[in-house]
């Protein structure tokens, strides 16, 4: 299996738990294994009420600016510079400036996503549950390298593989420092 599989395996994780774990219902997660496609990867999720990402809340732009991270360190270095190609990042920068963000404001805030997903992705609890919901994406991926892999149900494997304490620790973090967050924008 290719590394660009696997490292698309633990973005879409850390996407998918991060989410389930402040209760949105994830969908669906792809894993698309052909090179060269635009999208290696997407998981739809739906959020109910103010925190769709549309609206770009606090929460939703940790969870998407956390599969970048979780790319990065899959392989155990935190490059600083990689997840800044990373669409997802792009994309919460873009709705920031849209609601009127300044340079510097976008960047205080986009520095604190990074700290607060680094200090999710740093806990052992969290980063082995997204270890294992990634290895479950790569090893079916495996089985279909080509055409891309939807993975239905993904809260029954997301609840299976990380404890509920860890799930909850997840949601206590990024709730604390949604306040924070919303001060930056």
């Amino acid at each position: 299996m290719s590394a660009d599989v696997r490292a698309t395996a633990y973005h879409e994780a850390a996407h998918a738990v991060t989410g389930f774990a402040l209760g949105h219902e994830i969908r669906c997660v792809l894993v698309n294994p052909i090179k060269g496609v635009r999208y290696p990867g997407r998981t739809e999720r739906v959020v109910s009420g103010p925190g769709h990402p549309a609206l770009l809340s606090e929460e939703c732009a940790i969870v998407e600016v956390i599969g970048g991270l979780a790319e990065i360190r899959h392989d155990e270095h935190w490059r600083a510079d990689a997840w800044h190609r990373d669409d997802d990042l792009k994309d919460v920068q873009e709705r920031l400036r849209n609601t009127g963000s300044g340079p510097m404001r976008i960047d205080a805030f986009m520095k604190r996503c990074d700290e607060i997903a680094r200090e999710l992705l740093d806990d052992e609890g969290v980063w082995a549950g997204i270890a294992a919901v990634a290895a479950h994406l790569e090893t079916t991926a495996r089985q279909r390298p080509d055409a891309p892999t939807r993975f239905m149900n993904m809260g029954r494997v997301i609840s299976r593989a990380i404890p509920q304490k860890s799930l909850d620790q997840i949601a206590r973090v990024i709730r604390g420092y949604a306040a924070v967050l919303n001060a930056l924008r």
